[in-house]
């Protein structure tokens, strides 16, 4: 009867173990998306205000940001970009001078993503939508009562 050493076969599952140990860690550890704060934070504003957009995450550095408008069954790009820096923060400014949009409401839709092995290299992704109405009339000014007169 032949005998084999039981070592190579422990050292072989030591290993595998290792292997997908590793493995696990580096996809599952970081799963925290980015956090999104637009600034200023307003419910109504004009296109020609500028908006900050700053994304930050703990672990990772951002990757991308994408901001789309949405207004009934209409989709408008605004922004998509993609970072080359290694930085955990990242900001961006933009207005909605330029889409042409008119009065009324739309939804702001926020993507970004950071750049961790989590989801197999795509990394963690996080989605703000926020309502915005857009007003384009400036507020106007009218006396409603005549002045007062003076006597002496």
């Amino acid at each position: 009867m032949h005998r084999r050493s039981i070592l190579p076969s422990l050292l072989l599952i030591g290993l595998i173990a290792t292997v997908l140990t590793a493995g696990a860690y580096v996809l599952f550890n970081d799963t925290d998306a980015p956090a999104i704060v637009l600034s200023p934070q307003v419910d109504r504003l004009s296109p020609a205000l500028p908006l900050t957009l700053t994304i930050t995450d703990n672990k990772n550095p951002v990757k991308k940001v994408s901001i789309v408008a949405t207004r009934n069954d209409r989709t408008i790009p605004i922004l998509e970009k993609t970072f080359d820096d290694k930085a955990l923060t990242q900001q961006v400014t933009f207005s909605l001078k330029e889409l042409g949009v008119k009065d009324g409401s739309i939804n702001l839709e926020i993507t970004a993503s950071d750049a961790s092995f989590a989801r197999f290299g795509s990394g963690n992704s996080e989605t703000h939508v926020i309502p915005l109405i857009i007003d384009t009339t400036p507020p106007r000014i009218s006396i409603k009562t005549s002045p007062p007169n003076i006597r002496r």
